[in-house]
């Protein structure tokens, strides 16, 4: 694969997309696997959806000080995590761009691109959030908990539709795929294409 400038490119290749999207599966399922022991397996915030200032303080409560301080050290490694997603969802579209040309496929393109740019930085902002009502607990402040609340809603609402869009992506391209390798066999062997 030759490089037009320095600057190094997405991946390619099918392999080089399963490379990326592994390594954003592997630090979720690291996530997941710290987050219970870090915070004593309570239900945490950024997995809600429309939570309360009620629900912060029962959280922050049930958490008490050891299970808030776990929480604090699990935001860095699940902000990389929905960072590495992101990538990994445009790495998977930056692929599939190249090997369709139907129309919905591009339109599934042009979500899964948006979200794929959107989750990762409600993801940060959310962390954030969620870092300061830690930080300031037991003061919980109402525009910060709407503020985060409506930040993990909206995150939570396009996670799914990020990963239709790379699934829809994918399924168009091998179909894409198959039709083409079907047409290149029918003229090899002089039948003609179905």
């Amino acid at each position: 694969m030759q490089r037009r400038s320095g600057i190094p490119s997405l991946p390619r290749t099918g392999r080089g997309v399963l490379l990326t999207a592994g390594l954003a599966l592997l630090l979720g399922a690291l996530v997941q696997l710290v987050a219970p022991q870090l915070t004593g397996g309570i239900v945490l915030l950024d997995t809600r959806m429309a939570w309360t200032a009620d629900d912060a303080r029962r959280v922050m409560q049930q958490l008490g000080p050891s299970g808030r301080l776990g929480y604090a050290w699990l935001l860095p490694l699940d902000a990389a995590s929905g960072v590495a997603f992101g990538v990994a969802a445009a790495t998977v579209l930056a692929w599939v761009r190249g090997r369709s040309g139907a129309r919905w496929v591009r339109t599934a393109l042009v979500v899964g691109v948006v979200a794929g740019l959107a989750v990762p930085a409600l993801d940060l902002v959310e962390n954030v959030l969620v870092g300061v009502l830690i930080a300031t607990w037991p003061d919980l402040a109402a525009g910060v908990v709407a503020f985060a609340s409506a930040v993990t809603t909206v995150k939570l609402v396009l996670v799914p539709a990020l990963v239709v869009a790379v699934l829809l992506s994918l399924v168009a391209t091998l179909v894409a795929t198959a039709r083409a390798r079907r047409r290149r066999g029918g003229r090899h062997s002089g039948d003609a294409p179905s």
